[in-house]
């Protein structure tokens, strides 16, 4: 008979904080090949030797790796804790937009969409226009410019 597993948390479905760092750290390791990265890559190594020696007397990681070690654990912990309200506001929002859907497709028989993107190019035409001619203004009433 196998031995007994014991009660571990499943992996939420929202792993929000777990897959950011891990996607910070892996563009963190693929950009040390880059010659603009790799010129201030003794910076940051300087900062993230900062971090251990700093965590170090909290954690006992005298290394990045061990660190690690220790964060990855902690990250899931809280997206177990982080994920319902991940999950709560996602279907939230779906049901509010099916609840809106009627509005939307009465406002695409009104408005078509064509209509609706040329109205708000015009406005934003008129929009930087009036902007262009504010900062002339205000160029010009600028004692530091006016020669």
């Amino acid at each position: 008979m196998p031995a007994a597993v014991p009660n571990l948390p499943t992996l939420p479905k929202y792993t929000v904080l777990s897959s950011t760092y891990s996607t910070f750290k892996d563009t963190w390791a693929a950009g040390k090949n880059y010659r603009i990265v790799s010129t201030v890559e003794s910076v940051t190594e300087t900062v993230a030797s900062k971090v251990v020696s700093l965590t170090s007397k909290y954690t006992k990681a005298s290394t990045l790796g061990e660190l690690d070690v220790i964060i990855r654990p902690s990250l899931v912990t809280a997206d177990v804790k982080v994920s319902p309200y991940i999950e709560n506001g996602i279907t939230t929002g779906l049901e509010q937009k099916k609840k809106l859907e009627p509005g939307f497709e009465t406002a695409k028989k009104v408005l078509p969409v064509q209509t609706a993107l040329s109205l708000a190019a015009i406005f934003l035409g008129i929009f930087q226009k009036n902007m262009e001619r504010v900062g002339k203004v205000m160029l010009l009433e600028n004692p530091e410019t006016t020669p």
